[in-house]
């Protein structure tokens, strides 16, 4: 009866979010800390003299994985 129960608030509480409106802060959020990621990565490559290629790919992944997780974005 409890697994019910839950099921049944998490219906309520998704009964006033739009599905497509979450999927796009989320993806907002990534591409923003990707470009973040980006630009940081290429400043480092370029000042420690390391392949800016593989410092902004690098720096892509950190940043929208950083972004994604720990920043924390209530619209």
């Amino acid at each position: 009866m409890s697994v019910f129960a839950d099921a049944l608030q998490n219906v309520k509480n998704m009964n006033g979010e739009d599905p497509k409106n979450a999927f796009v802060q989320k993806i907002t959020k990534t591409a923003t800390g990707s470009i973040s990621g980006l630009v940081g990565g290429l400043m480092f490559g370029w000042y420690y003299k390391k392949n800016l290629y593989v410092s902004a790919i690098i720096g892509t992944l950190a940043g929208g994985a950083i972004n994604y997780y720990l920043v924390e974005t209530n619209k």
